[in-house]
């Protein structure tokens, strides 16, 4: 992905960023050779490439459209049937993931199996990750079309959530039954992955799965950058403004685990008013506008929260750090919007 950046955005990444979170770079990168550079009996890689271009063009981002328009040319024809079969999925978990529904993924399922419905999701997610860290690193440069979520009413409190997946998983076995790819990628996302529904609808496509663990354990956990407090406040606000209830729910009560139960909660109830930042403390309103701006990718306005995140004292370490939790909302949130629903417990 160093690679990848490097192409992709208008300025050189910093070289602190570059060393002190090369590992997230390198296993973005892996995930997309997983989803995008891979050729199997689930989909060509021309077909792959005609995907990603077409949610490239469904997000609205010229620089992604442009690469992956030069991909499709070394890449070959996609087939168009493949691709008409998902363009709804596709438009629809970039505008309006909320609206992914049971019908039209058993519909999917039915027709090209559980395998394929999982790599599409991922693909798509990927692609609106890397659309805004590239629109985050390029200061807003590109343009291209905002996309100001619309998820709709609902509701979070701090009860636990139970997801239930509109996709088979794959059966629970120990870890000692399954394949060697499943393996890697189980032991990646974390001690007893192997048991929970969601990373067993994931494992369906393991590697992309592995290699999106590892990033994801890394811009959540890492070392150093941005406080923990901080990156679960960031994680919370996303999912809020995406309309993931199921992540809200988790990461309000990994922040609660980090301050108090006072914090989270008021930090919540501010979630649900997303315009309003006048109970949020002064570092909570910098990673709420950098949230907000980055999610909608909105040129001005992320310049605008980049600029008074820098004027705010944070670094450039975790200035990149928020930019990395925001994006990889992007894609969580999708995933769990459009493989499965939750219910308060």
């Amino acid at each position: 992905m160093t690679g990848l950046l490097d192409h992709l955005i208008a300025k050189p990444i910093d070289d602190a960023v570059r060393d002190q979170r090369a590992g997230v770079l390198r296993h973005a990168e892996g995930v997309h050779r997983a989803l995008i550079e891979t050729e199997d009996d689930r989909f060509t890689h021309a077909d792959r490439v005609g995907l990603a271009l077409a949610t490239a063009r469904a997000i609205g981002d010229p620089i992604l459209v442009v690469w992956f328009t030069e991909l499709a040319e070394d890449a070959g024809d996609a087939d168009q049937g493949v691709l008409d079969a998902w363009s709804s999925l596709v438009t629809t978990m970039i505008d309006h993931p909320r609206k992914v529904d049971a019908p039209m993924i058993n519909s999917l399922v039915a027709g090209h199996g559980e395998a394929r419905v999982v790599v599409v999701c991922e693909l798509v997610s990927y692609l609106a990750f890397l659309s805004r860290l590239v629109f985050a690193l390029s200061g807003g440069r590109g343009g291209g079309t905002a996309q100001t979520p619309q998820p709709g009413e609902f509701q979070v409190t701090m009860k636990a959530r139970l997801w239930e997946p509109y996709v088979a998983p794959l059966p629970a076995r120990p870890l000692a039954e399954v394949s060697p790819a499943e393996r890697e990628a189980f032991e990646a996302t974390g001690k007893g992955a192997e048991a929970g529904e969601y990373y067993r609808v994931l494992a369906h496509d393991p590697t992309s799965l592995r290699e999106r663990s590892l990033m994801y354990n890394l811009i959540m956990y890492d070392e150093g950058g941005l406080p923990s407090a901080d990156r679960e406040f960031a994680a919370l606000w996303t999912s809020m403004r995406n309309g993931c209830p199921y992540c809200a729910s988790v990461h309000v009560r990994r922040l609660q685990g980090l301050t108090d139960r006072s914090t989270a909660e008021a930090a919540l109830d501010a979630a649900h008013h997303q315009d309003d930042h006048d109970q949020l403390t002064d570092r909570q309103r910098v990673v709420a506008a950098v949230a907000e701006a980055l999610t909608d990718r909105d040129a001005p306005a992320v310049d605008q929260a980049l600029a008074a995140a820098r004027t705010g004292g944070l670094t450039q370490i975790e200035i990149f750090d928020l930019i990395a939790v925001v994006a990889v909302f992007g894609w969580a949130n999708r995933l769990m919007l459009a493989l499965g629903s939750s219910r308060e417990r």
